[in-house]
């Protein structure tokens, strides 16, 4: 199963590559800001990818496949997948200024 930043290079046509340590979150319980490359990944459940805080915590944001309905504020789609993001996710790619948000989506974990 694909990870965030496999995600965004291919949304980005491979212009940029982006880079699991480059991308961030806050968990939604310890209220920690967590770099992609610190968190716990799971992908042993078939099509999705799990990322889980490292002071554990529990599941900050997945990767999936679109359910049949894709419901109101539950995730970004990105191809085939959809991220669900329950904390804002933030991408500044190294040696940039700018920084690229993908806003929480309240339902993402529902």
């Amino acid at each position: 199963m694909p990870l965030v930043s496999e995600l965004l290079t291919e949304v980005a046509a491979g212009k940029v590559a982006a880079h699991e340590h480059e991308l961030w979150t806050t968990c939604p319980k310890c209220e920690q800001k967590v770099h992609l490359d610190e968190a716990v990944v799971d992908d042993s459940v078939p099509f999705e990818t799990s990322y889980a805080c490292p002071h554990s915590c529990g599941t900050m944001l997945v990767v999936s496949v679109p359910g049949p309905v894709l419901w109101e504020d539950s995730g970004w789609r990105a191809g085939d997948w959809v991220i669900r993001n329950v904390r804002d996710l933030y991408w500044q790619q190294d040696g940039t200024q700018r920084l690229f948000v993908l806003r929480a989506r309240e339902h993402a974990l529902d």
